[in-house]
């Protein structure tokens, strides 16, 4: 790995009013879950709309409220992930589910609130801990090639362990 996509992360609520499935008429309806999917559906679009850059998007840990069979949903909370290797790319994307907020809300009759609670731009690796990782692939026998990585945990959180040990290697070596 040479470097990571760019990530930007959103916590989401969308409320509306919880009610009996089978006494509420689908117009008198606020239901969370429906404003929730039609968000679900946005985002999942995004990516599909892109098809000159990659751009990988999520909907992950919805969480109903109440989560009973019998209730139209007062509240969804739920994380949205969009991801890409091009930073512009990725602005312009983390635009459109806020844009299409408005829509939603009428049309599920909710009220939606998106939060940013983290992200990070295109981070390139240091280059002597890729090049090390390739030596070590080539005194091993192993294929290896550059690529960036898609997924945050895995190698851009050992990039900045095994860059600290680099410099400490350097300055005790």
């Amino acid at each position: 790995m040479d470097a990571t996509w760019a990530a930007r992360k959103y916590q989401v609520v969308v409320r509306g009013e919880q009610s009996h499935t089978a006494s509420t008429v689908m117009a008198d309806r606020r239901d969370a879950l429906f404003g929730a999917s039609l968000l679900v559906v946005a985002v999942r679009e995004l990516a599909e709309q892109s098809t000159d850059i990659p751009l990988h998007t999520s909907v992950s840990e919805m969480t109903i409220e109440p989560n009973s069979p019998v209730v139209v949903a007062r509240e969804v909370r739920m994380h949205v992930d969009l991801r890409s290797p091009d930073e512009a790319l990725l602005g312009s994307a983390a635009k459109k589910p806020a844009e299409s907020i408005p829509g939603i809300e009428e049309r599920a009759s909710v009220t939606i609130e998106q939060v940013q609670t983290h992200g990070w731009g295109v981070a390139p690796f240091p280059a002597a801990g890729v090049e090390l990782a390739a030596q070590a692939a080539d005194e091993l026998g192993l294929s290896h090639r550059t690529m960036m990585t898609i997924a945050g945990h895995d190698s851009v959180n050992m990039k900045d362990v095994t860059a600290d040990a680099g410099r400490r290697a350097r300055r005790s070596g």
